[in-house]
């Protein structure tokens, strides 16, 4: 399978496990636009066989494509970095991957929702204006806000914003 990692507003990597599920031994190649540490790490940590950005030549994607659906894996340069960062002799060595690393599994412990009111309070809106979209009340707005608050360790607004474009949602 080839998978982008946006598909209709959605992150598809959570999907992985699901294809997985119904079928275990299916081979993923991810094709994507994002080529931040963040991204990557979560792809190779999940499993795919393959990581390649929309940069690539023709002939990278033919080789991806090749090697993968042979059984192979194929990582372009961005992902072969962030591959070398994680393996055991080399974790502790740089600190800004480590820094994002702790902020992403942070990320993850939040519920679907805590990522929807996450995005949400990065984009500018306000609990009102969450609790009218996601049609929930504003008082679960509020918790969700306190939750995501406390899981990601955030301070204020402008310490959200930081986190959510280091977490590349957004740009």
């Amino acid at each position: 399978m080839i998978l982008d990692l946006n598909l209709d507003g959605e992150n598809s990597l959570e999907s992985v496990s699901k294809m997985r599920g119904v079928k275990p031994d299916i081979l993923i190649l991810i094709y994507t636009m994002y080529n931040d540490d963040i991204h990557v790490e979560h792809a190779l940590l999940i499993g795919v066989q393959g990581f390649i950005t929309k940069e690539s030549s023709i002939d990278e994607v033919e080789k991806a494509i090749l090697a993968v659906g042979s059984g192979n894996t194929y990582y372009n340069s961005v992902a072969s970095k962030v591959l070398h960062t994680l393996l055991p002799q080399n974790k502790g060595k740089h600190s800004v991957h480590n820094e994002k690393s702790y902020l992403f599994d942070n990320y993850k412990s939040l519920s679907k929702k805590e990522k929807e009111v996450f995005i949400h309070l990065a984009e500018g809106l306000d609990v009102v204006e969450i609790a009218k979209l996601l049609g929930k009340s504003e008082k679960t707005i509020l918790n969700q806000r306190t939750a995501v608050y406390g899981k990601m360790f955030i301070r204020d607004r402008h310490d959200l914003i930081e986190k959510a474009k280091l977490l590349g949602l957004l740009f």
